[in-house]
């Protein structure tokens, strides 16, 4: 038996709006993430030591993070300290209170289906509502993950 080092990475991007409330750079301006990703180890909720917090209802970003903690080496004979079987979920806010300056979660998301709507995937978006105002914003509308495990021997 041998050591190994087990290497995992992630990488996202999240379905997120950017919108500068005052259009200028005395407000800076915000993002709003709509959708809740939880990562869970056996139906059990995941602590994520780095951030402190659980990986319940967080940002896609946040999950990346914990699973980019997760590298470590594997002593002959040991077991990896993050072994298990993995499920990630998500859900989008629809009830989100909170939106950001200037828009409310339920304007946040008409912008960001009507985005969709208009194959703006990623990029530069102008939405003007029902009463003419317009709302300059970015746009992504799509959910990018990606992830690797590798393990490979340490020779002493």
């Amino acid at each position: 038996e041998v050591r190994s080092q087990v290497t995992v990475t992630a990488s996202g991007t999240d379905v997120a709006l950017t919108y500068d409330s005052d259009g200028a750079e005395s407000l800076p301006a915000e993002t709003y993430h709509p959708i809740k990703w939880t990562l869970t180890c056996a139906g059990n909720d995941v602590v994520n030591a780095t951030l402190a917090t659980s990986c319940t209802n967080v940002t896609l970003a946040e999950i990346v993070a914990f699973i980019n903690a997760m590298d470590a080496t594997v002593e002959a004979n040991a077991a990896y300290t993050y072994a298990g079987t993995y499920t990630l979920t998500w859900a989008w806010d629809f009830e989100n209170a909170s939106g950001i300056t200037g828009l409310t979660a339920n304007q946040a998301d008409t912008i960001l289906g009507a985005a969709a709507a208009n194959s703006v995937s990623n990029g530069a978006y102008t939405y003007t509502d029902p009463q003419g105002n317009a709302f300059d914003c970015t746009a992504k509308t799509g959910v990018d993950f990606t992830m690797s495990i590798e393990v490979s021997q340490i020779q002493k």
